[in-house]
Formats: structure tokens, sequence, C-alpha cells
């Protein structure tokens, strides 16, 4: 099922809370790449949920959110693809603000294959 309103924001089943946050950060694998870092917690759910994390040290808030607003539309694409279990959390590096969009999906896609997490086609 899309997990998304039709202005591009997640649901709040897709949205991770305060204290699931603490859970996959201490049980979860943490993966880090060049942009960002992936924490991954496998889960008993039906469905994928996510959370962003960009801090006030990257850029400004224009950058921050401009940096948001990528990461959402990844999740949101790879979403489609990804079997269904996962709670993870997707921590913004300052080296994020000079790549671009085809860069940090493809960084995604690759941090999800190097943890083993299956991509494929689900009805949605």
């Amino acid at each position: 099922m899309n997990r998304f309103r039709l202005d591009g924001n997640l649901v709040k089943e897709s949205s991770i809370k305060t204290s699931e946050f603490r859970r996959v950060f201490s049980g979860g694998n943490k993966i880090l790449g060049k942009n960002i870092v992936l924490h991954v917690l496998s889960t008993q759910q039906e469905n994928n949920k996510v959370g962003i994390i960009v801090k006030k040290s990257i850029g400004n808030a224009v950058q921050r959110n401009k940096i948001r607003r990528r990461l959402r539309e990844i999740w949101r694409q790879q979403n489609k693809v990804l079997s269904p279990g996962y709670d993870m959390v997707i921590v913004a590096r300052k080296e994020i603000i000079s790549a671009t969009f085809a860069e940090i999906e493809q960084e995604i896609i690759e941090l999800l294959q190097r943890n083993n997490i299956k991509l494929v086609k689900r009805e949605t």
C-alpha cells in the first residue's frame, strides 16, 4: 500500500515515532555511506517505516529542507520495491549538500543491498 499523501508527505503509519528511533538506533544495523548513514531494524510488521534526520550543522534551513525532500522522494520510490518489515532511519551527513539526487538514490540502493534487504516488486 502506498503510504504517502498526495502532497508527498509521509502518512502517520509510515513515520517512525520517537521511541522507535531509539529502538532502531540500539537494535538495528548501522551502514555507513559517503552521504548518509542508514540504520535498519528488521520487524515483523507488514509495512516499512522511515525516519529522516538532517542535523542543524548541515547547511542552512533551505538546504536542510531540500535534503529532506530529496530523501523522502527517494524513500517513496524505493519503498515500492522493498520487501516489507523494516524500520529505517536515514541520517544525512555534511557531504550530502554537494551530492546530486541520482548519487543519493544510488547510494541508498547500494546501502540497502549491502544490508541484504530484498528489493522486490510489490503490489501497491
